[in-house]
């Protein structure tokens, strides 16, 4: 089979489910697991009143060889799913070929950057991306907190710590702030350093916000002699209790004095008080200080997945 012997085209809504059992499927799952994550999937998107996803599928004689799925999101970000290239037995170039097309519509849409996760050894679907012009950002490390055991976090999430440090949350009068410290955070990141630079600090906020059911209340901010030097911004996701840590960041001028553990323990403390069950994250493998302040308060890992990321912003649709 060549790449040329295939015909690509979008699925109808309504056999989603069909599509998204290939798509989101995961190595060592069964049926009814798999099923379920579609539920999931759907009644997430609904929840979220995100873009209905778009589902394409690659056919050869009247016969399924391939399929995608895209879901767009605020903030002008799309994120492609692949079917797990461990279990598909997809040619790459049918795969990046159903790539190229997923991005070729988005060039007609208010996406500037599309997104994927691959499982650590799926090499089948890291040529099929790169062929298709996405570039490896960092393998991601999922981490969790569990939330509902007896931690020895007393500090209430908003309150002074001192006069010199206080808390504020996130409203029309400190969101310059938190805009200010995120843009600032990201100067020596060692957290997906090059993804600031494909988003206007707009765009991430956006995104932000949207990466689970938004309470500004879960948006804090710290401040030193009234000066904004960290953030911790959680969402809490729509289905479950479990809070996300969406980001956190201190400024470079402020690093070195604790304040990074101060933020993620107040964090924990908002999510053990409220109820919630799990606290999750994801870090760059590679941002090895996050990764000991993580381990060092509990967290573990869950999984890993390589990103892989597109832009598609205005300046970078002649490449």
């Amino acid at each position: 089979m060549t790449d040329f012997d295939v015909t690509i085209r979008q699925v109808d809504p309504r056999d989603a489910r069909a599509i998204l059992r290939t798509t989101l499927a995961a190595d060592g799952q069964s049926p009814a697991e798999i099923e379920a994550h579609v539920t999931l999937f759907l009644q997430y998107a609904r929840d979220m009143q995100l873009t209905p996803a778009t589902h394409w599928q690659a056919e050869k004689d009247g016969r399924t060889v391939g399929a995608c799925t895209c879901l767009e999101s605020p903030g002008r970000t799309a994120m492609l799913f692949l079917p797990d290239g461990r279990l598909n037995l997809s040619p790459p170039g049918v795969i990046s070929r159903l790539a190229a097309t997923v991005v070729e519509e988005l060039l007609t849409r208010d996406v500037n950057l599309i997104q994927c996760l691959l499982a650590p050894n799926d090499e089948s679907n890291t040529v099929a991306l790169r062929r298709a012009g996405f570039h490896e950002l960092a393998e991601l490390l999922y981490l969790e907190w569990n939330a509902t055991i007896d931690v020895p976090i007393s500090m209430s999430p908003i309150a002074s710590v001192s006069p010199r440090l206080t808390w504020a949350t996130y409203d029309v009068n400190t969101e310059n702030e938190f805009r200010e410290v995120i843009a600032a955070s990201y100067v020596g990141s060692l957290d997906c350093p090059s993804l600031s630079q494909l988003r206007s600090i707009e765009d991430t906020m956006t995104s932000h916000k949207a990466a689970g059911r938004f309470d500004p209340t879960q948006w804090l901010l710290l401040r030193e002699n009234g000066r904004a030097i960290g953030c911790n911004l959680l969402c809490e996701n729509p289905l479950r209790p479990i809070l996300e840590i969406v980001y956190m960041g201190v400024h470079p001028d402020a690093r070195g004095k604790g304040h990074a553990r101060r933020l993620l323990r107040t964090g924990l403390s908002l999510a053990h008080h409220a109820g919630f069950t799990r606290v999750t994250l994801a870090v760059d493998a590679g941002n090895s200080p996050a990764l000991h302040l993580y381990r060092s308060e509990g967290f573990h890992e869950t999984m890993r997945r390589r990103a892989f990321i597109r832009s598609i912003a205005p300046t970078s649709r002649a490449i």
